[in-house]
């Protein structure tokens, strides 16, 4: 796809990865866990996933 072409996805495939960001996002997920323990609750990463699941949601 470097070539500009297009690739065409499944019709949920939006809805599919913002299931999944809300699962690392979660209370009980160790990748929050592993996340909020290195960096606290404000860092890069939640905020990598935060806008990424905003772009999705639009």
């Amino acid at each position: 796809m470097r070539d500009g072409g297009r690739l065409d996805l499944p019709s949920d495939s939006a809805a599919l990865a913002v299931r999944a960001l809300d699962r690392i996002m979660a209370e009980d997920s160790e990748w929050h866990d592993l996340w909020q323990d290195a960096a606290g609750n404000v860092n890069p990463a939640f905020d990598a996933v935060h806008d990424l699941r905003t772009v999705l949601t639009a």
